[in-house]
């Protein structure tokens, strides 16, 4: 595997969680854990080859005021302005529409994918 540096930053949770950032020579990985939105998520996520971002619930979701989790559309605005090449969207809630959070998601950044069992992502 060669040299990691992996750093934690604290995320926003109901509970301990954490922004994780693997980075080996000039290749990063972001993972954001559990969180809501915060404006220094995209600063952390800034530049990653994937950013692996969960994506629990839909606009619809956050606006009735559901916390402690990404919307995907707020995945996609997060993985534009942080400038990272790929989304991997993932934590998903089984009783939400996968097309629809890949649709939203998709409304602010392009080259993105939904997490499933058994995929491999090479960075």
């Amino acid at each position: 595997m060669g040299n990691l540096e992996i750093s934690f930053s604290p995320a926003v949770h109901a509970y301990p969680s954490h922004v994780i950032t693997v980075v080996s020579g000039n290749k990063k990985l972001v993972y954001s854990g559990d969180t809501e939105y915060f404006p220094q998520l995209a600063e952390l996520a800034a530049g990653a080859d994937l950013f692996l971002c969960e994506a629990n619930y839909l606009q619809k979701d956050i606006k009735n005021g559901s916390p402690n989790h990404l919307a995907a559309y707020q995945a996609g605005k997060t993985a534009r302005d942080a400038g990272v090449k790929r989304l991997v969207l993932t934590h998903h809630h089984p009783e939400r529409n996968l097309k629809k959070s890949w649709a939203e998601a998709a409304e602010y950044f392009a080259n993105l994918e939904l997490a499933s069992a058994g995929a491999v992502y090479f960075v």
